[in-house]
């Protein structure tokens, strides 16, 4: 590595630094470009330059009054990966995964339920017209071919117009052997995950910033309507594929009224909740942009990890609560000053520009693709992979190894 490169790095781990490996040579030209005055960078164990030529894994501060334009936007902002429980059935063995598990056509059913989605969400895709009109007002639309009258006083941030939720990155039904904190007996269950978000949405953010990003500090770009709106609307997404899911497999999960919706929809309720593209601002005048991880200190009820598909999800539990039951998986750990940071998935890159501890993650017959082409064989991309020096460096990044994980083992997962 060149002497420039090799002392900048070295910057970075006194800037509180939590990676494995030095970046690559490109990683470098991109944080040398990100790393404008005033401006902290916190690298985490799994940064790289990803499939798509940008550079994921880390934690950015910047000044809240700072232009807009030095925010790394990217076209997943918001995304992330929500889990649903679904209500237990039978005793040791859950008996909705061994009626899952004898299904001949699992893998037919999840092509059939993704092409309903992807049908019922052409040309009905949230965009920002979506956003809430926070005005009182009465206006004329019609349904079934007669005239109605709508009137919108007293529903204040409510969808302006009604949006299908877009085919996710992936969507999954997996099982585990779950644990609480009680040390009480291992519960056989079964999950839906859904990983992703709005896609049109996301993508007019982006574009959005790139156009006039430098017209605002990065305080109000964090403040704005557009992205208090999409990454809420991310996760009601996930929550109504989930509920799709749900009832497309004939399995039942805990719902509520989505107050949000236009059409007041029923949606999931996410057990965890992990946004994995996210803008905060601080109590320090400053904002946080992160890129494939999360903040420990707001975390509620553990930490969604995203491993290659046939591999499935990890969840690093938290810490213990008072109230935790069989189904708790923590709550906030860590802080702002040591770290604060925890990644969320295994990253997806070409070889030398991460980790160099990886596996290649093939498809096996769990994956079922509704339109990208199959990996059935070594390609030059690699995941992360995971290993005990990976661990070990966790426990620098204030995470208790004793509180465990739990592997989420994939039924089938369906991919985009």
């Amino acid at each position: 590595m060149p002497d420039i490169y090799l002392e900048f790095f070295n910057q970075l781990q006194m800037l509180h630094s939590f990676s494995l490996h030095p970046p690559s040579v490109e990683a470098m030209q991109t944080i040398n470009s990100i790393m404008v005055e005033d401006t902290s960078m916190k690298l985490l164990p799994t940064h790289c330059i990803n499939s798509a030529g940008e550079l994921e894994g880390f934690m950015l501060s910047v000044p809240a009054k700072a232009k807009g334009g030095i925010l790394p936007i990217n076209r997943a902002m918001f995304h992330g990966t929500s889990l649903f429980e679904v209500v237990s059935k039978g005793g040791s063995f859950n008996a909705d995964i061994m009626r899952l598990q004898q299904t001949i056509d699992i893998r037919d059913t999840m092509k059939d339920l993704m092409q309903q989605i992807s049908a019922a969400s052409a040309g009905k895709e949230a965009s920002f017209r979506c956003v809430p009109d926070n005005v009182d007002l009465l206006s004329s639309v019609r349904m079934d071919g007669e005239s109605h009258v709508a009137k919108t006083t007293g529903k204040r941030s409510v969808d302006f117009a009604d949006w299908q939720p877009e085919l996710p990155h992936s969507i999954g039904l997996y099982q585990a052997f779950c644990r609480g904190y009680q040390k009480d007996l291992r519960v056989h269950k079964l999950f839906i995950g859904v990983n992703g978000g709005l896609n049109r949405c996301s993508d007019e953010f982006y574009n959005l910033l790139l156009d006039v990003g430098n017209e605002f500090t990065c305080q109000e770009v964090a403040f704005s309507e557009e992205a208090w709106w999409l990454r809420k609307a991310c996760q009601r997404a996930r929550a109504r594929i989930a509920l799709a899911t749900a009832r497309h497999y004939g399995l039942e999960i805990a719902t509520c009224t989505d107050l949000f919706s236009f059409n007041q929809d029923q949606i999931g309720v996410p057990v965890v909740d992990t946004v994995e593209f996210d803008l905060k601002e601080t109590a320090d005048d400053t904002v946080e942009f992160y890129s494939a991880c999360t903040d420990t200190t707001a975390t509620q009820n553990g930490i969604i990890t995203k491993m290659h598909e046939s591999e499935g999800l990890w969840i690093f539990r938290g810490s213990a609560k008072s109230s935790a039951k069989t189904t708790s998986f923590g709550a906030l750990f860590g802080s702002k000053s040591v770290c604060g940071v925890f990644p969320t998935r295994s990253p997806y890159y070409k070889r030398n520009q991460g980790s160099p501890s990886f596996v290649n993650g093939l498809d096996t017959e769990l994956i079922v693709r509704h339109a990208s082409t199959p990996r059935l064989k070594a390609d030059g991309h690699v995941f992360q992979c995971f290993d005990e020096q990976f661990f070990s460096n966790l426990t620098a990044m204030q995470w208790d190894r004793n509180s465990g994980v739990i592997e989420l083992v994939p039924i089938v997962v369906g991919m985009s």
